[in-house]
């Protein structure tokens, strides 16, 4: 059975990468690549035994594995606008609704063609 990972990101330019991923490897049978573009998107895979993402990360110079939602800094949120991937994931853990996550962090604002290979090998080596 294919392991499913939610790619988050936009349209916009910089914050598009996660798309493109997802369209180029679209064929590999591995991995069923779904778009997501709101973090509530997730509570449709909460029941997943391992919830892996591929996101932006701000501050990254390669893609990299991140396996605790203990590795990211929260956001301060002041409205619900400002709630990211992060601070939603850390509510879910809160109620008991996380059972594991991965997150690939994807440099932000990187090309498809300059993470590429260090994503190919954390998909076929590290999952």
């Amino acid at each position: 059975m294919a392991k499913t990972i939610l790619c988050f990101g936009s349209e916009v330019a910089l914050d598009d990468t996660p798309f493109r991923i997802c369209e180029s490897l679209r064929n590999n049978h591995d991995f069923n690549f779904v778009k997501c573009d709101s973090p509530i998107d997730i509570m449709a895979y909460v029941d997943l035994d391992e919830l892996v993402i591929i996101d932006n990360v701000k501050g990254l110079k390669r893609p990299r594995l991140f396996r605790s939602i203990e590795d990211f800094k929260q956001v301060e949120s002041v409205t619900t606008h400002d709630i990211d991937i992060g601070t939603f994931l850390h509510v879910l853990e809160g109620m008991g609704k996380l059972k594991s996550v991965s997150i690939i962090g994807l440099p932000h604002g990187s090309s498809k063609s300059e993470i590429m290979k260090d994503l190919k090998k954390i998909l076929t080596s590290q999952l």
